[in-house]
């Protein structure tokens, strides 16, 4: 009976040793990529749900507290912790309807995937996008690790930053009008969302 204890704890202590395989980063971005591509290609599905499944798969897809940091930039540090969820909320709805409405213009692009470098917690997948006139555009998602996955807290396309792109625009309007005045155009423009 003790050799049948003995024997069962040491199972359960290699099982509890053992861990599941992590995903690379570019496994995550490949499989976020096809399954976005499977939801324009489904025919059975109708706009709107596609811009839902859309919507749903770039939530779970990016690192909005990392965006969010990255496109206030200087202004962050200086906003209270409820400031910020409300700009990343509105910033994040804002986001993925500019994006669900781009995706929907899939028209059979091919992706070629090149590779990964990871360096600690921070990740890079490059990539090609391979257009229908046969253009080869360069892109690379930029992915951290966060609780054991990987996340994407940018984009480039040919060596252009979704983030910097939007700090750029955020900054000035900062700048000019305030943070509420920030959040007034992100209100306004994500109530003219329509599903």
């Amino acid at each position: 009976m003790k050799r049948v204890a003995i024997f069962l704890l040491s199972i359960f202590i290699l099982c509890a040793s053992v861990k599941a395989k992590e995903e690379t980063p570019l496994e995550v971005v490949k499989q976020n990529i096809d399954k976005v591509i499977n939801v324009l290609t489904d025919k059975k599905l109708s706009v709107k749900e596609k811009k839902k499944k859309i919507k749903e798969a770039l939530e779970t897809t990016i690192d909005w507290n990392e965006v969010s940091k990255r496109v206030l930039g200087i202004y962050y540090r200086n906003l209270k912790k409820e400031e910020v969820e409300e700009f990343k909320d509105l910033f994040k709805k804002f986001v993925e309807n500019v994006y669900a409405r781009k995706f929907l213009k899939y028209s059979g692009e091919k992706i070629i995937y090149i590779g990964q470098e990871i360096e600690g917690d921070y990740a890079t997948v490059r990539m090609k996008l391979i257009t229908a006139k046969k253009q080869e555009v360069p892109v690379v998602c930029k992915t951290l690790r966060r609780n054991g996955k990987w996340l994407v807290y940018d984009v480039l396309i040919e060596g252009i930053s979704m983030v910097n792109n939007y700090r750029i625009q955020i900054n000035r309007i900062i700048a000019k009008r305030g943070f509420k005045g920030l959040i007034r155009i992100l209100k306004r423009k994500v109530s003219k969302i329509k599903d």
